[in-house]
């Protein structure tokens, strides 16, 4: 985003009209300078800074103003890091969208492990930052971010003195029950697809060849409805190979996919409850059966008809049956194929 929203109630604020002449300049600067990330946070150089103001401001003179803003609380600078958070800057310069929203989750990505992700993390959550629904993709980018570093010890959750904590905090970190709950999940999905190859498989069913992702995550959905493979499930891929038409005695052939059973919450439960066990079979349209006075000959002197390819193979004598010529045989078979093929 190549602009900066500033509410121009900003010169009322009493606050903001006690700073000195360089702390103003400095809190402008901060907001719209050219290494800003869009969301309030973002790693600032000392050198770039002066670059960016070497006709404005001295190296002293900076670094004084900036320490003027972080006592009034408008931001906060880790100088491990060299980290800048605008404490209010997505109140006014909020999220508009989903795609913005990952947009701007990825830059925070790239940001070192400042203790202020912690701290914007909270701020995210408070009601008075506007669109707080498109937040919802931030904060579960940040928790992975935390998750991550904490694991390894590389980061403490800390809160900036003097900001206030809220009575019941946001709920961001999985806890370790959740995180195991998850792992037996994703271990029943396997679970889950093999059996359907162990029984279905075996029995002539299409195989599951490859845990692609789709049908991990459809598993994990039938999983949560009905958690027991061994019962359950193996129940509903019995009961289809004892059913005829799911295993494709029907008109079109179709036979029970895996991806089908649990495509949703009614097929499992419409192969248990006998659905599909006494669906009447339309029978198979036999192949149109040509009868033409052609095809037979009568022997005058038996009385017999005879079919045309018996007479062919025994050459009756004229006495008893007049054969064909070789054009007449051939015209008579391309026609009866064609009405086959019909």
């Amino acid at each position: 985003m190549n602009y900066r929203k500033i509410f121009v109630k900003i010169w009322a604020d009493p606050t903001f009209q006690n700073l000195s002449k360089n702390a103003k300049i400095v809190f402008f600067y901060l907001m719209t300078s050219p290494h800003s990330n869009g969301i309030g946070l973002y790693v600032l150089q000392d050198g770039y800074a002066l670059v960016d103001l070497e006709k404005t401001l001295t190296g002293e003179e900076y670094k004084e103003a900036r320490g003027e803003l972080a006592e009034v609380k408008m931001i906060q600078f880790d100088e491990e890091y060299s980290v800048v958070f605008i404490k209010n800057f997505l109140r006014y310069n909020s999220i508009t969208s989903p795609k913005h929203a990952v947009g701007v989750a990825k830059k925070i990505l790239d940001l070192p492990p400042t203790k202020f992700i912690d701290v914007f993390r909270y701020w995210i959550t408070q009601p008075e930052i506007k669109n707080f629904a498109q937040n919802e993709c931030l904060i579960s980018v940040i928790d992975k971010i935390l998750k991550s570093k904490r694991r390894n010890h590389a980061l403490e959750p800390q809160i900036e003195e003097g900001t206030e904590e809220p009575e019941n905090p946001p709920e961001g970190e999985r806890t370790e029950e959740e995180e195991v709950a998850d792992q037996k999940l994703l271990q029943d999905a396997h679970q889950l697809i093999q059996a359907w190859n162990s029984i279905c498989t075996d029995a002539g069913l299409p195989e599951v060849r490859e845990a692609i992702p789709s049908r991990i995550q459809k598993a994990k959905i039938r999983l949560r409805e009905n958690p027991d493979i061994h019962t359950y499930w193996v129940q509903v891929f019995q009961k289809i190979i004892q059913t005829p038409f799911l295993m494709g005695e029907n008109d079109r052939g179709w036979r029970a996919t895996y991806d089908w059973v649990v495509a949703n919450q009614e097929n499992a439960l419409g192969i248990l409850e006998g659905k599909y066990d006494n669906i009447r079979q339309s029978k198979a349209r036999p192949k149109l059966q040509v009868v033409a006075k052609d095809l037979w000959g009568t022997c005058p002197k038996c009385g017999k008809e005879t079919l045309l390819e018996d007479l062919k193979k025994f050459e009756c004598c004229p006495a008893c049956f007049k054969p064909m010529n070789p054009d007449q045989i051939k015209d008579l078979l391309s026609k009866i194929g064609k009405e086959i093929k019909k």
